[in-house]
């Protein structure tokens, strides 16, 4: 009976350990997501800006 006691009890251990790592995993995930659409907002917005930049410079050049 003991040592059934010990198994389950690892078992949990074990399975407490998983699920923390998942919880880790899935917060280290989750950041990369959000420095991925921080960084694609980023470089929309440079893109935006150097148009708008070729856009004035040509309409410089035209007057």
């Amino acid at each position: 009976m003991l040592k059934r006691l010990g198994e389950q009890t690892q078992y949990i251990i074990e399975w407490k350990n998983e699920r923390k790592w998942q919880r880790h995993q899935s917060i280290n995930l989750e950041t990369k997501l959000n420095d991925t659409h921080a960084l694609t907002s980023i470089v929309e917005l440079k893109i935006a800006e150097n148009i708008e930049e070729e856009v004035i410079n040509e309409w410089s050049k035209e007057q």
